[in-house]
């Protein structure tokens, strides 16, 4: 609680001595003696004034940073709710899927701002969708084989619009980036786009898949009406160990309540 509040101390060294032994400790500055009272004053004053503009400057980078982060959040979604409303008759899905990214990277027992950060980014989860024609995300009926190879592009058009250009490897972006190009792998290897399996599919991809999907299914689409969520789950369980990651299926159950509770508020806006 001190370390920030600074020190004048009062030597009556060598003068180069003093000051290397004072400055060596953290000390703003120094008096030799003997001591004059106006002399301690003024330099009293003036760490003070120094000591307030630096705290005044410290909250306005704070306050500047705050900012830059709300607006980066907002243009997130933004996006995410951009992709989601070539295909969807609300923006919610993108939002209640994020949530549920969230919700269950907690209960999978990730660290705090690190769940935060993934709900955040799974918001760009479906962005390729941008780049597919509209005829095949809105088409009522079932997808033909070319149609849905079409479609199945979107996840690395995803990839490729959002860049995996961050040098930090828990970055927004880099994180965002890896979602949107994994979150359709299957726990069997038998997804797309490249095929991965089990633990070579990359924990947020899995985590995202079963947020995904839980989500898809309970929500009215184009080409289906949405199911309940007892036979949502059910089909969750079913998957188990086939699409999705086995012990995420079983954190998913265990927060069930909260999802639904999630769900219920997005239904109210």
């Amino acid at each position: 609680m001190t370390q920030n509040i600074p020190v004048i101390f009062v030597t009556a060294l060598d003068k180069f001595q003093g000051e290397t032994i004072g400055f060596d400790l953290g000390a703003a500055d120094y008096i030799t003696k003997p001591i004059k009272p106006v002399i301690v004053r003024a330099r009293v004053r003036t760490q003070l004034a120094l000591y307030d503009q630096t705290r005044h400057l410290e909250t306005l980078v704070r306050e500047r940073t705050q900012a830059l982060e709300r607006t980066r959040l907002q243009v997130v979604e933004i996006l995410g709710r951009a992709a989601e409303l070539k295909d969807e008759e609300t923006g919610l899905h993108v939002v209640r899927m994020s949530r549920y990214v969230g919700l269950l990277a907690q209960a999978h027992g990730l660290e705090e701002d690190f769940c935060k950060l993934l709900q955040h980014a799974a918001m760009m989860h479906d962005l390729g969708k941008i780049g597919i024609p509209d005829h095949i995300l809105r088409k009522p009926d079932r997808l033909d084989e070319a149609e849905f190879a079409e479609i199945r592009r979107h996840a690395e058009i995803g990839a490729r619009i959002i860049g995996q250009n961050a040098d930090d490897s828990h970055s927004l972006i880099e994180l965002a980036s890896i979602i949107a190009l994994t979150h359709h792998e299957k726990w069997d290897g038998s997804g797309y786009p490249h095929g991965l399996a089990g633990e070579d599919i990359p924990l947020v991809g899995r985590i995202a898949a079963v947020a995904d999907v839980f989500d898809a299914l309970t929500s009215d689409r184009p080409y289906k009406a949405a199911w309940s969520i007892e036979d949502a789950v059910a089909l969750l369980k079913r998957e188990r160990g086939r699409h999705f990651d086995p012990h995420l299926v079983d954190s998913f159950e265990k927060i069930l309540p909260r999802i639904i509770a999630v769900r219920e508020a997005s239904l109210d806006k």
